[in-house]
């Protein structure tokens, strides 16, 4: 039978059509496939839950607020200590600043609060928060910060604000509430075991650098 040489052109080229066409589509859809979002990190989820806020309506702490007095206490927080956004004044706030300190062994969440409530009941707040069926650790007590005899907590195991996000990473907390009216200073350090282990010697120099800002001697 024979082929009419028009016709054989034109599905020659209809077939050539095709086949650009196919080979244009699947290289576009690479170009435009989309982007796959960052892992949130799992203390920030864990706490952005139990503050009620998904990080809308915060404010960026800035190295301006750095040395700025909390509960009278001057903090001189080292600057290449990463400030986190934390929820604006009259809105949820549960801490006054936050930041987040680097490890070979993950990072590290400190935060410094302005808080009601007796020392010893706050630090029993701090102790539920480290599941008790798997701590290894604990030790309380009395420690001088900023002259001032202050209430003291290192324990480590799981971190129920972890767990309740789905992780289970063991995790080291240092906490320090310094006696102050009318609201006493409390800070709070959380990470990954040997996080806050290889960071300890800074931490503890941190801590023991608090002093009572001048203007609180007037």
């Amino acid at each position: 039978m024979k082929i009419d040489a028009r016709l054989l052109i034109l599905i020659l080229s209809l077939f050539q059509c095709a086949i650009g066409c196919s080979s244009e589509n699947s290289s576009g859809s690479s170009e435009h496939a989309p982007a796959l979002k960052p892992t949130p990190d799992p203390l920030s989820t864990a706490n952005a839950r139990r503050h009620g806020t998904s990080g809308a309506g915060v404010s960026e702490i800035t190295g301006m607020d750095r040395d700025q007095p909390i509960a009278g206490i001057a903090i001189p927080v080292p600057e290449h200590w990463a400030a986190q956004p934390v929820p604006a004044k009259g809105s949820l706030r549960m801490v006054d600043a936050k930041y987040w300190i680097s490890s070979a062994h993950g990072d590290i969440e400190l935060t410094i609060t302005s808080i009601g409530g007796t020392p010893q009941l706050n630090i029993e707040r701090w102790t539920k928060q480290i599941d008790p069926q798997s701590a290894e650790k604990y030790t309380d007590g009395k420690r001088v910060i900023a002259g001032i005899d202050s209430f003291w907590i290192d324990c480590s195991g799981f971190y129920t604000e972890l767990q309740s996000a789905g992780r289970s990473t063991k995790c080291r907390m240092i906490g320090v509430i310094v006696p102050r009216k009318p609201k006493n200073l409390a800070i709070k350090i959380v990470g990954p075991v040997m996080a806050v282990d290889e960071r300890y010697d800074d931490l503890i120099a941190f801590l023991e650098s608090l002093e009572v800002a001048s203007e609180s001697l007037k």
